[in-house]
């Protein structure tokens, strides 16, 4: 009686997955044809994503991440550049340890927050990780000081020559093959990097000198981190937060013993303007944004389009660094510069097209 009076209410619509199946069997379930279809009508099935809908999404995400990874690779460059030029205060090392300390900070918060994950400092890691720092430091200062004396064009150009010594240091100490087309790209990269240099109308042999040492210290660089992550375990964003948090001290003590830090302080005006700080926050957070963007443009697109994009963005870089810094370039430096530019494209080509006999 107390049934027929009370009946019990009418079932909800609970998802394939609820109870005790889990999403995971119910979409195994889904595969092997186990769930029934919904019908034409249904509110689930008005709920269900048009496959053109989908396939637009996944679109425009490949687009988003190609894009996000260019604007962070292109900006990088562009805002160690006018650190190094336009600001006139001379204090290179201070300025990198100002961007390392806002890299680790950011990269810690980006932890914490759960939107990237490593493990937390261990003095052992860092330890073992100490040599390939050193690298890293040698690498960035070398940079930013060729940045003072070349146009980005050439440093574009010039950059692409450390996948010479990269490839020289995997044939040496790890048997790497070396085919004929690389060999052929290589040729064409260095005659076009050598008569650019040699119709740069503003040469700078010490300009170049810091270039040579910005190749070298890459090139060790990255052949050192392949070894070392054997023995060390760390991610991706372990090595940025190892890489900036250990380069603090072992910069700041060169800055005070260079006195750039009394050189900072006679030039407040410009530390603490706002172009100057927006400028070295945005040259300091790159780093980070662009392991993010690049893990997002591999795993959105594929390594292909990933390697692709990397070549193409020497266009814009070279571009935009002649247009916006006022570039003074001759019209064979420039045809020069083409040619090299072609060489990383052949290289870049080369590389995709024999990956997938490995």
């Amino acid at each position: 009686l107390l049934l027929q009076l009370c009946p019990s209410p009418a079932p909800r619509h609970r998802p394939p997955w609820s109870g005790r199946r889990t999403l995971a069997a119910w979409w195994k379930g889904r595969a092997e044809g186990e769930e029934r279809q919904p019908r034409s009508g249904s509110r689930m099935a008005s709920l269900t994503p048009k496959a053109g809908d989908a396939k637009s999404i996944g679109m425009a995400s490949q687009l988003l991440s190609c894009l996000a990874y260019s604007l962070c690779s292109i900006t990088m460059v562009l805002s160690n550049k006018a650190l190094a030029a336009v600001f006139h205060v001379d204090i290179p090392v201070l300025l990198v340890v100002m961007q390392c300390s806002f890299a680790v900070l950011l990269v810690e918060a980006s932890r914490i927050m759960g939107i990237v994950s490593y493990q937390p400092f261990q003095s052992s890691v860092a330890l073992r990780w100490l040599p390939v720092n050193l690298c890293f430091v040698v690498m960035l200062m070398t940079s930013f000081r060729s940045f003072k004396f070349l146009n980005v064009p050439i440093i574009t150009v010039f950059k692409n020559l450390t996948n010479i010594l990269i490839v020289a240091g995997d044939w040496y100490w790890h048997g790497q093959r070396i085919t004929l087309g690389i060999i052929a790209a290589f040729g064409v990269m260095v005659v076009g990097a050598v008569f650019a240099a040699k119709n740069d109308v503003l040469f700078s042999f010490e300009g170049y000198c810091w270039m040579l040492g910005n190749c070298l210290s890459t090139a060790s660089y990255v052949l050192y981190m392949k070894t070392a992550t054997k023995s060390v375990d760390i991610s991706k964003f372990g090595m940025v937060f190892y890489n900036n948090l250990l380069s603090v001290p072992l910069l700041l003590p060169l800055a005070f013993g260079l006195g750039e830090v009394d050189t900072a302080l006679a030039n407040l005006d410009i530390i603490t303007s706002l172009n100057f700080l927006f400028v070295n926050i945005v040259a300091g957070s790159m780093g980070f944004f662009l392991n993010l963007a690049s893990l997002w443009c591999v795993s959105a697109t594929s390594a292909t389009t990933y390697a692709l994009v990397g070549s193409v963005n020497k266009i814009p870089v070279a571009l935009l660094g002649a247009f916006l810094f006022d570039a003074a370039i001759s019209s064979q430096g420039a045809i020069y510069i083409g040619v090299s530019m072609c060489g990383g494209f052949i290289y870049s080509y080369v590389k995709l097209t024999e990956s997938p006999r490995k």
